[in-house]
C-alpha cells in the first residue's frame, strides 16, 4: 500500500511566505511588521546601544528585543487610540445622536444648531447678519404706533427701512416699496422657517440662484415672432390713411387718474415684523442648544469604551508585551552586571 505524501510548499521561499498566512497585525511576532515599525526599532536599538554600550552578541540580542517589545507596545496604544476614534467619530458624522437626547433641540433651532455644527457660523436669511438683526429687533420693541407710510417707517424704524433699502434678493428685482419689500422678505423668511430641523439658509440659497438661472434661459429660449403679418400691415396702413385725412379725429389720451395711496393691514404689517424677533429668538435658543451639545457630546465620548472581545484581546497582547519586555530587560541587566 503506497502511503501519499503530503503536499504544501517546498521551496525556502515559499516556506517564507507561507509562515505569514497566520498574521493579521503583528502584534504577536517576534520580528519588527512593516518597515515603519523597523525604522522605530532601529531608533530604540540606536538609544539603548548608546546608553548601555553592548560588548557581547548576547547583550546586542537583549537590546533588538526590548526594541521590538517597546516597538509593538507603542503600536499597540496606537491601535487602541484608532479605534477609539473611529468609536468617537460617529457623532461628528451623525450630531442627531446627540442632538435627540436634548429635549429642547427641534425645529428651527436645532436646524440652525446644525448648521452651526457643520459650517461654525449660523447664516441668517435674506443677506440679515447678527447685528442687524439684533438693531432691528430692538427698534421693533419700542414701536407703538400704526405705521401707515414710508414716512412712518423712517420715524420709528430707522435701522429697518436702512436694510430694506439696502436688500437685494436672490433671482429677481427688488420692488421699490419699503412694504413691499417687507412682505417679499417676510415670506422668505417664513419659507426658510416651514423647513424646520432642515434650515440651512445657504442651500435655500443655492436653490434660489437655480431657479432664477432656469427661468431665464426659459426666458431666452422662447420663441420671438414680432414680425408683423400682413393683416396687421394692412390695418396699420389704413389707420395711417385715416389719420391723414382726419388729423382732428385722433384720439386725446385720457389722463390716467394717480394712484390710491396703499392702504396697509396693520395686523399682516406686525406679524411680518414679528418674523424678526421670532428669527432672533431662534438663533439665541441654537446658541444655547450648541453649548448643551457639545457638553453633552463629550460625555459621551469620555463615556465610550471598546467591545469586550476587543477590549480583552488588546489586554492579552499588551499582557504579553509587557511580559517580554520585562524579562529581556531583565537579562540585558544581568549580563551587564556581569563585566
Amino acid at each position: 500500500m503506497t502511503t501519499k505524501k503530503k503536499g504544501g510548499v517546498k521551496t525556502v521561499k515559499g516556506k517564507l511566505i507561507s509562515s505569514q498566512n497566520s498574521t493579521k497585525h503583528g502584534l504577536t511576532t517576534l520580528r519588527p511588521s512593516g518597515s515603519k515599525e523597523k525604522e522605530i526599532v532601529q531608533a530604540y536599538i540606536q538609544e539603548l546601544s548608546l546608553y548601555y554600550e553592548p560588548e557581547s552578541p548576547l547583550e546586542k540580542l537583549q537590546i533588538e528585543r526590548i526594541a521590538i517589545c517597546k516597538a509593538k507596545l507603542d503600536r499597540l496604544y496606537e491601535v487602541e487610540l484608532v479605534q477609539l476614534e473611529l468609536a468617537t467619530e460617529k457623532f461628528t458624522k451623525n450630531p442627531d445622536l446627540v442632538l435627540d437626547q436634548i429635549e429642547h433641540a427641534v425645529g428651527v433651532a436645532k436646524g440652525m444648531v446644525k448648521e452651526l455644527i457643520q459650517d461654525g457660523v449660523i447664516h441668517l436669511p435674506c443677506s440679515l447678519t447678527d447685528d442687524v438683526l439684533e438693531r432691528i429687533c430692538e427698534e421693533i420693541d419700542h414701536v407703538s404706533a400704526n405705521l401707515s407710510s414710508e414716512n412712518d417707517l423712517e420715524i420709528y424704524c430707522p435701522h429697518l427701512v436702512e436694510y430694506l433699502k439696502n436688500y437685494q434678493p436672490i433671482g429677481g428685482k427688488a420692488p421699490e416699496n419699503l412694504f413691499e419689500k417687507l412682505k417679499l422678505i417676510a415670506d422668505r423668511i417664513e419659507k426658510v422657517f416651514e423647513r424646520g430641523d432642515g434650515y440651512h439658509v445657504k442651500l435655500n440659497e443655492y436653490a434660489q440662484i437655480l431657479m432664477h438661472l432656469k427661468e431665464e434661459a426659459e426666458k431666452n429660449q422662447a420663441p420671438k415672432d414680432d414680425a408683423p403679418d400682413e393683416l396687421d400691415l394692412y390695418i396699420q396702413s389704413r389707420q395711417k390713411a385715416r389719420d391723414a385725412e382726419y388729423p382732428r379725429a385722433k384720439k386725446v389720451k385720457e389722463k390716467i387718474p394717480a394712484e390710491p395711496e396703499l392702504l396697509i393691514d396693520q395686523e399682516l404689517l406686525k406679524k411680518q415684523i414679528n418674523l424678526f424677533e421670532r428669527l432672533l429668538e431662534y438663533r439665541n435658543k441654537s446658541w444655547q442648544i450648541f453649548e448643551q451639545y457639545q457638553s453633552m457630546r463629550d460625555l459621551m465620548i469620555r463615556g465610550i469604551v471598546l467591545p469586550q472581545a476587543d477590549s480583552d484581546l488588546l489586554m492579552r497582547y499588551q499582557t504579553t508585551l509587557d511580559r517580554r519586555l520585562s524579562t529581556a530587560i531583565g537579562e540585558l541587566l544581568h549580563l551587564q552586571s556581569k563585566k
